[in-house]
């Protein structure tokens, strides 16, 4: 009986420890700018994301990232990754770190050449993560990212018209393009706020 007693007591002790004042569930939706950190014609991307999540502390939320480039470029990116961050305060103005990995996908711009028909090919989907850190001020979310995925393979098929054989078969060239890029972005978090005091009698 004594080591029930004393295993509830660890219970509701563990319990209380990590009682929170946060609501768990929350969902944040926004948008922002991105930058490639190659040099490319078009380094600009232009952001939108959807990021349910949940706390599991008052200061550890884990939650799924969708995000999206909209058709600002030739480069369009999008992502689903899963992400975390560690809050370091329990005020209004809460700053804090985390990171995610996830699956990156590229489409890429049609490309052509001066006296040639170019067909290119490029890899759709690479594994990548990302480091983050930004703050939250009451439902307004700040967050700078830093996204990085291995390089895609792109592979260029040319027909030279004036000058090869039609028997001969399109030369061909490989190449790896880097599509890392930065984002900054703000949006609002819906849920997830502080929870009502409870009434005492």
């Amino acid at each position: 009986m004594k080591k029930y007693l004393s295993l509830m007591l660890l219970v509701v002790a563990f319990s209380n420890g990590y009682s929170q004042e946060y609501k768990k569930f929350r969902v944040g939706i926004g948008g922002g700018l991105g930058y490639f950190s190659h040099n490319g014609n078009s380094p600009m991307l232009s952001l939108m994301y959807l990021e349910p999540s949940f706390r599991i502390t008052d200061n550890i939320a884990v939650g799924y990232k969708l995000e999206m480039s909209l058709p600002f470029s030739e480069d369009i990116i999008a992502s689903q990754s899963i992400a975390g961050q560690y809050y370091f305060l329990n005020k209004p103005f809460r700053t804090f770190a985390g990171a995610g990995i996830g699956i990156f996908n590229v489409y890429d711009g049609s490309r052509s050449g001066l006296m040639c028909d170019c067909g290119t090919t490029t890899e759709k989907t690479k594994f990548g993560f990302f480091p983050r850190v930004g703050f939250d001020y009451n439902h307004l979310s700040v967050t700078i990212e830093y996204n990085w995925m291995t390089p895609f393979k792109q592979t260029t098929t040319s027909f030279y018209p004036l000058s090869a054989p039609s028997n001969i078969l399109p030369p061909s060239s490989v190449s790896y393009i880097n599509r890392n890029y930065f984002s900054a972005k703000v949006g609002i978090i819906i849920g997830g706020g502080k929870k009502k005091p409870t009434k005492t009698e």
